[in-house]
């Protein structure tokens, strides 16, 4: 007869006391008991933080491409309202153009994803920004009766430009200190006459990373 042989495991199983002081380095290891173990805890975490920032950024900046079409929409409604040959028409630009433009602007802004504490502070001020300056564009046509009192847009122009100008060197900060580099879109600063000589209404476009 042919003796019986026992079948053979794939694997050779831990001898008792090997698996006991495997366990215990586990355990060690958990409590933070040896400085190797503490060094690849910070370095596991170092890298999730890094791949969580890397791509929030791609979020951001593939949402930016949306938020400036919605811009460009801005600029277009803008130019239409500086094109008026007569203040009444120019009002009504700004109500029936360039608020609800802006309006579309800001709801595009406000859905960009921002999947880090820092980005979402720094975005929320861009955003902040334009719908302070949407609010008073509206204030600003309700009480535009005369030429005298085109000025008031020039506080306007001027804190949004400024509010703009202060968010693209966060941004560009936050990218550079995450190995990221910000491209800006370049459109410029839509600066044109008003129908009573004044500089028309302008607004920047968010970056374009």
């Amino acid at each position: 007869m042919t003796p019986h042989r026992a079948p053979v495991s794939p694997a050779t199983p831990l001898r008792p006391a090997r698996a006991v002081a495997v366990a215990a380095l586990l355990a060690v290891c958990a409590l933070g008991g040896l400085p190797g173990c503490e060094k690849a805890r910070k370095e596991r975490a170092a890298r999730e933080a890094h791949a969580k920032v890397a791509t929030a950024i791609e979020q951001y900046s593939a949402a930016s491409a949306s938020a400036n079409t919605a811009h460009k929409e801005v600029l277009d409604a803008f130019a239409a309202a500086n094109a008026s040959t007569n203040l009444p028409d120019y009002k009504a630009a700004l109500r029936t153009r360039v608020l609800p433009a802006m309006d579309l602007f800001v709801h595009k802004l406000e859905a960009i994803p921002t999947t880090t504490p820092e980005l979402k502070g720094v975005h929320g001020k861009l955003t902040e920004a334009y719908r302070r300056a949407r609010d008073e564009i509206a204030d600003f046509e309700r009480g535009l009766s005369d030429a005298q009192g085109l000025h008031r847009f020039d506080e306007i122009r001027t804190g949004l430009q400024s509010a703009v100008a202060d968010y693209r060197a966060q941004l560009a900060d936050y990218y550079k200190r995450h190995d990221r580099q910000l491209r800006l879109d370049g459109a410029r600063l839509a600066e044109s006459v008003t129908p009573t000589g004044r500089d028309a209404p302008a607004a920047t476009t968010p970056a374009s990373p």
